[in-house]
């Protein structure tokens, strides 16, 4: 335990942003694993609903510095990869 105020309070504030953080977290991959089945299920418009609201809550924990906007980045781009492969080729 710390003996410095500033210390214990830094400390409260590290609890609730842990806390915080890791819902984020954990809605994030619940989003991304509602794209990802609704690609093997292979329900393009689903898929694409679901990418939109994933994109939308990553960008937002990115920019909050949940996940690292590369990250971010990433994870959008491999999802978007698998649900663009549902789509006919138009030419």
């Amino acid at each position: 335990m710390p003996n410095i105020a500033s210390a214990a309070k830094k400390m409260r504030q590290a609890d609730r942003a842990r806390l915080r953080n890791r819902k984020v977290k954990s809605s994030l991959h619940t989003l991304s694993l509602h794209v990802t089945a609704m690609v093997e299920q292979r329900n393009i418009d689903g898929a694409k609903k679901a990418l939109v609201d994933f994109s939308s809550a990553i960008d937002r924990a990115s920019s909050n510095g949940v996940v690292h906007k590369n990250t971010a980045s990433r994870k959008i781009a491999r999802l978007q990869k698998k649900v663009n492969a549902l789509s006919p080729v138009q030419k």
